[in-house]
């Protein structure tokens, strides 16, 4: 009665997770998607580094190496991507790369937490604690990037607060640990979002390194003592 069919062939996608879907009318027409492989997986690494420009043949076997060890998880392409895009030249840098995400997967670790932890380890000091605080924030829901630039303490450099901060957190949406939900009229981030998996992330890494704590780790599905 919501979405009528007024012969328009408008139709709804309902995208969720695999527990959820036994909710759903089973009567409906599902698609359910699987791991990529390891065609699939190269190709996605190669775009998320150089977009249409051309891998470096020198990189292509450590590139295919790297892309293979994330098992075929597009998010752990995505962010593994948005690190060798800080340095797409250097083979030392991808031979360092290749050798933590294949030694950070066990053989059967269904949520790659470790490979995804490589995403904060790579990160430069000052982008640590503007990455943790984020994990003070409610879980899924969309943040003011007003009110990430007010959790800042101090910024470094010349720049103003404003400029600073916003280019601080818009490198780490470059990395693809955070994302970019709405933008103002003048083409700066109103809102930025952060992905379930990366937000528990950061409340991990914040309590490791005594940033902050968090005192509802149970509602957010964060084991205490991880």
């Amino acid at each position: 009665m919501f979405f009528p069919d007024d012969t328009n062939r408008s139709r709804i996608i309902l995208t969720t997770r695999k527990n959820v879907d036994d909710y759903v009318d089973s009567s409906r027409q599902a698609h359910e998607m699987h791991l990529l492989n390891k065609f699939q997986s190269w190709n996605l690494l190669r775009e998320k580094v150089f977009g249409k420009e051309n891998c470096p043949p020198t990189l292509v076997e450590i590139g295919e190496e790297i892309a293979n060890s994330c098992r075929g998880l597009p998010l752990a392409i995505d962010v593994i991507g948005g690190l060798l895009r800080k340095d797409k030249v250097s083979k030392d840098f991808w031979k360092q790369v290749a050798n933590d995400v294949s030694s950070a997967i066990p053989e059967k670790d269904e949520k790659f937490s470790e490979i995804l932890s490589l995403s904060y380890n790579y990160l430069p000091c000052y982008l640590k604690p503007c990455f943790l605080y984020v994990g003070a924030l409610p879980e899924d829901c969309e943040i003011r990037a007003s009110r990430l630039l007010r959790g800042l303490k101090s910024i470094g450099g010349d720049k103003s607060f404003e400029e600073a901060g916003a280019k601080y957190f818009y490198a780490l949406v470059d990395r693809n640990l955070l994302l970019v939900r709405q933008h103002k009229s003048n083409g700066k981030v109103k809102r930025y979002g952060i992905h379930d998996i990366f937000s528990d992330l950061c409340v991990r890494k914040a309590g490791r390194e005594k940033f902050l704590y968090v005192e509802s780790l149970q509602a957010r599905n964060v084991p205490k003592n991880s």
